[in-house]
């Protein structure tokens, strides 16, 4: 079977060669994936994924303002060695959009492995592969608790450095779903965990989301906020310093270590080595933006965030280096990024003619 699909791949070469030399452009082969399933389709329920390194969560936001948490699927060990290489900065490599000829032509051969792949039905690339198969686990749960097929979702995830949004993408596209592309105010194209926990903790969106003129007023006339944003899962400790103005304005510095998850607080012959390793990671982030103001807020994430004693190491090392204490926020940790994306899914269709459209009927 390896075999004929090798085969497969070799004879489609040519094909997908030729028509990579003749429009290379990739911002061209995302667009598809990025519309809406039916311009008619009226606006609904909005339907978010959360990617943590550990684990995916699915939640649906409906027009009531009520938040559902749908399911919480655990990462296969394929998944969590994707998610562990991908925060490496040996993984990172050109990837749409480009920013200059030269990228757009050295990229030019991993591209056309990616569209031959596509061609004869595979995904993109295996890691699209590993990524797809966590996001149709959401997208079956969604559908079991609606009881109804759902064409189009949004995710938050984990910033890591060699995670790109062609991946994303093309898993959505896999896994029978087209990506919405939320609208936001800086430079990457994926939305991360910071602001959508930011939104999914009440914060950062405007009152009246229909009206769009007073929420665009009411958002640029929000101040901005320093956010220091803890993520705890049991594969990793992930921490991001942030300046905020909504959860579509973000600008963030991260540390992430694939080795001080939960699961690893036992793999020590001492367990305060482990705890020591954490104080150190979290206090590092502070001082390495020392020249910042303080965070007014600590927004904390991931299924092993009220741990007891993780709890009060960062209480230690916030009133270490701070003299007025953060707000700290860790209610619905687990699921809070994934109630943030999907409320900021179902805001994302107004006004419908001008906004992506994330969200679909549920009668």
């Amino acid at each position: 079977m390896r075999s004929l699909k090798t085969l497969l791949l070799l004879s489609t070469w040519n094909l997908c060669y030729i028509a990579a030399c003749h429009d290379l452009k990739v911002q061209k082969q995302l667009t598809p994936s990025i519309k809406s399933c039916e311009d008619a389709q009226p606006q609904g329920v909005g339907v978010g994924f959360d990617l943590t390194p550990s684990y995916g969560v699915a939640a649906i936001s409906y027009l009531n303002g009520s938040i559902v948490t749908v399911a919480k699927v655990d990462g296969n060990p394929a998944y969590q060695e994707l998610m562990g290489r991908l925060s490496l900065l040996s993984s990172e490599h050109i990837s749409p959009p480009y920013t200059n000829y030269g990228d757009q032509q050295d990229d030019r051969s991993r591209q056309l492995v990616r569209r031959a792949r596509k061609v004869v039905g595979l995904p993109a690339s295996e890691d699209v592969g590993v990524l797809s198969t966590m996001l149709k686990s959401l997208k079956k749960s969604v559908e079991d608790y609606l009881g109804e097929n759902i064409c189009t979702a949004t995710t938050t995830l984990v910033h890591l450095r060699a995670l790109y949004e062609e991946d994303i993408v093309d898993a959505f596209d896999f896994s029978g779903l087209k990506y919405c592309r939320l609208p936001h105010q800086y430079d990457w194209h994926l939305l991360y965990e910071t602001s959508s926990a930011y939104a999914g903790y009440g914060l950062g969106l405007c009152s009246n989301y229909t009206d769009r003129p007073a929420c665009e007023h009411e958002q640029q006339d929000a101040a901005w906020e320093d956010v220091m944003a803890v993520s705890y899962t049991r594969s990793a400790l992930t921490v991001t310093f942030s300046q905020l103005k909504s959860a579509h304005y973000l600008y963030e510095g991260h540390l992430e270590d694939f080795g001080l998850g939960s699961d690893a607080r036992h793999q020590n012959p001492n367990e305060e080595y482990y705890w020591e390793m954490v104080r150190r990671l979290l206090l590092k982030m502070i001082v390495t933006n020392q020249y910042h103001p303080r965070p007014t807020r600590v927004l904390l994430l991931g299924e092993s965030a009220q741990d007891p004693r993780f709890a009060q190491v960062l209480d230690a090392v916030l009133r270490s280096v701070m003299e007025d204490l953060p707000i700290v926020l860790r209610d619905e940790a687990e699921n809070v990024a994934a109630m943030g994306v999907a409320e900021m899914a179902k805001r994302a269709p107004w006004p419908p003619d001008n906004w992506k459209r994330c969200s679909f009927s549920v009668i």
